[in-house]
């Protein structure tokens, strides 16, 4: 049997005791002094304020103002719809915020802000489109902002992680101030059937003056502008007058008047084994059904070029400041860029985001012409006089 007293007995006097000491403590001790409280550490010491990002205060500051003005970007771009996309994605990022994205082609772009800043009409934010017009025009027009005035994100000033070693050399003007360019892509001069035609053969573009491909040059009639005309254009620019002559009098190529004409050919005989206007679109359209996979683009050491003229402008008075600012800097900067790449489906010439189009991903290791730069002068120096030559040679055809 347990024996409950001795079950509680020291419980219980260990109660009393403590009852006991209390009692005595009330009445008074030998020891008058009252015991001290230590302060709170935080009242010891002063809080220490949390650091204050610049960069995304300035975010945050031009993102408020933005909302204030309206909530709207207006953006004249290429028209692709993969293009709009990636712009669109600035919505999401700045929720409240609006934009209102127009797809210009180039020539109607070029005329229209032309048309509309020479009759003091103020429409666009950020123009993505009307190259030709903007750098022909800089020099004698104040109508653009210097982008090195308003671009603040440690990403976009970043020279490392810009094609060529830095920012600046890829602005499209010579001042290397107005139209940066975000945008790059190889230009190809020709496509071979690489089982007629073996692409590792061509290590010159003089190759394609090889007897033996006499009468099998098939070509995309260069007087019809577009992308035949700077294909052919390429080829006057880097092997000269009396190369392009040769090649489309006594070389006796075929001309075609579209590419898809062209490219039919080349997948369904073997009459053109070298083909010079082919674009990307067409062909993908027979190869994603598996036809033309032989076909593949040459690129010899004299016919590296590179293109790439959607670029980031701001007007000098645009009606949306703050949001333009703000969009510059968010589509120039790795997250902006990513989207471009993505959903653009385009290669981006910062190069720490992902290939958007691999195939046509200029190598860093080269020197590749740039015909989309200023410094190019490339309507001047080789479209308008491929196009007399063209004229001239083709009389009649």
């Amino acid at each position: 049997m347990i024996d409950i007293l001795k079950t509680v007995r020291l419980p219980v006097l260990l109660v009393l005791a403590a009852a006991f000491a209390m009692v005595i403590a009330a009445c008074g001790g030998d020891d008058p002094t009252p015991t001290s409280v230590p302060a709170p550490a935080a009242a010891a010491a002063a809080a220490t304020p949390t650091p204050v990002d610049p960069v995304q205060a300035r975010y945050d500051a031009l993102y408020a103002a933005a909302l204030e003005e309206g909530g709207i970007v207006r953006i004249a771009g290429h028209p692709s719809d993969y293009r709009r996309s990636a712009w669109m994605v600035f919505e999401d990022r700045f929720p409240g915020m609006t934009v209102e994205y127009v797809g210009l082609p180039g020539s109607e772009s070029n005329a229209r802000i032309q048309s509309e800043w020479e009759s003091g009409v103020w429409e666009w934010d950020i123009l993505s489109a009307g190259n030709r017009y903007l750098v022909g025009s800089y020099k004698t027009e104040n109508h653009m902002i210097d982008m090195h005035d308003i671009l603040f994100d440690p990403e976009v000033l970043d020279d490392s992680k810009w094609l060529g070693g830095s920012m600046n050399t890829n602005f499209l003007d010579s001042a290397e101030k107005y139209l940066l360019s975000y945008h790059v892509f190889i230009a190809e001069t020709a496509f071979v059937r690489d089982d007629l035609a073996p692409v590792a053969s061509f290590t010159s573009l003089k190759e394609l003056l090889n007897p033996k491909y006499k009468g099998k040059v098939c070509w995309v009639d260069p007087r019809l502008g577009g992308t035949p005309q700077y294909m052919s254009a390429f080829l006057l620019q880097s092997q000269g007058e009396e190369f392009v002559t040769e090649l489309l009098s006594t070389h006796e190529p075929v001309i075609f008047g579209d590419t898809l004409q062209m490219v039919t050919e080349m997948v369904r005989t073997d009459n053109c084994p070298i083909g010079i206007g082919v674009t990307r679109p067409v062909l993908k359209e027979f190869q994603d059904e598996e036809l033309g996979m032989t076909i593949a683009r040459i690129a010899p050491p004299d016919g590296l070029f590179q293109g790439g003229s959607n670029s980031v402008s701001v007007p000098i008075n645009a009606p949306h400041m703050n949001g333009a600012i703000l969009v510059a800097n968010w589509f120039l900067s790795v997250d902006g860029q990513t989207q471009w790449a993505e959903l653009g489906r385009e290669n981006s010439r910062r190069i720490d985001v992902p290939m958007g189009n691999p195939e046509r991903m200029p190598t860093t290791d080269e020197d590749w012409y740039d015909f989309s730069k200023e410094a190019s002068n490339y309507a001047v120096c080789c479209l308008l006089p491929l196009r007399a030559l063209a004229d001239e040679v083709l009389a009649g055809r």
